[in-house]
């Protein structure tokens, strides 16, 4: 039985998401490092891109056991996305993957990625 969905969000489209599938399946949602679930608990992890990486991923699972892992990002999301982010993350087969599309705000991100994603999308 699943104790919580735990996520780490940048933007806000992690949360987002969380909080959707919270309402729906009626466990509760809390954020990386601030959840209150028992230590080896189920969970369901639900983190943001970076490079093919779930960010909070590896942190999550050294502490729960993940039944699913969602990455949430800007890239377009295909049939092969799900195998990629598996072996990129170091994901068991026993956790079911999933890629969902984030949504975009520049004023939201970190200085840094502002800075880099300002050049790239010049």
């Amino acid at each position: 039985m699943l104790s919580a969905i735990v996520y780490h969000s940048l933007t806000g489209s992690c949360k987002k998401y969380a909080e959707l599938l919270s309402a729906a399946l009626h466990i509760p949602a809390f954020p990386l490092g601030k959840e209150h679930v028992k230590e080896g608990g189920k969970i369901i992890f639900i983190g943001w891109a970076f490079a093919g990486t779930i960010k909070g991923y590896k942190k999550a699972a050294e502490k729960y056991d993940v039944a699913a892992a969602v990455l949430v990002g800007m890239g377009a999301v295909s049939e092969g996305s799900a195998g990629f982010v598996r072996e990129k993350n170091g994901i068991p087969a026993s956790v079911q993957v999933f890629c969902l599309q984030g949504a975009f705000d520049l004023n939201k991100l970190p200085l840094p990625f502002k800075l880099i994603t300002k050049i790239k999308c010049k």
